[in-house]
């Protein structure tokens, strides 16, 4: 099963030399954001995208990706450009369900702490949230290897640019 938001992961362009050496090997490439049981669900290799929590699996780190906090120039041309953390009180902003840590912003309020949002809409899929800022409707914090197009045409642009502490997550091959 091949989705289309695979074409925004840097695996693709790995695809075709992988299925040249292993002509054999049948892909099946499933592009959800939920974390499965690899076993349960006859799952060879998943790649994870944050801090694995759990010890006893093997893994091997591919990289990293840097997290960003972005909105559309739509957005905000309509809502105002926030100027200080505490400004982001005043926008729409995007939250994970299940990865909690991706809710705290890589941005320290004026008592140094990080910036836990409120989010306005929660989802478990990072395109989906993609989705929702490209089309102006709020404020979120993505990767990298899915913005990075998005960046260079000007889709999405950096919030708080010179605030942001660079954050960078784990990328793994489970």
């Amino acid at each position: 099963m091949l989705r289309s938001r695979l074409c925004n992961m840097p695996l693709l362009p790995l695809i075709p030399e992988f299925r040249h050496i292993y002509p054999h090997i049948q892909l099946q490439l499933n592009t959800d954001d939920v974390f499965i049981d690899l076993l349960e669900q006859h799952t060879d290799i998943a790649i994870r995208i944050d801090t694995l929590r759990d010890s006893s699996i093997h893994a091997r780190l591919l990289g990293s990706t840097r997290t960003r906090i972005l909105a559309s120039p739509d957005y905000l041309q309509r809502h105002s450009v926030p100027q200080t953390v505490e400004a982001l009180d005043n926008h729409v902003l995007f939250g994970f369900t299940h990865v909690d840590a991706l809710n705290v912003w890589p941005v320290r309020k004026a008592n140094g702490e990080l910036y836990r949002i409120k989010p306005a809409l929660v989802a478990s899929s990072g395109e989906t949230l993609r989705q929702l800022a490209l089309r102006g409707e709020g404020i979120v914090r993505l990767s990298d290897f899915m913005t990075q197009d998005d960046q260079k045409s000007g889709r999405l642009v950096p919030v708080l640019a010179q605030q942001t502490i660079e954050t960078r997550m784990p990328v793994n091959a489970v």
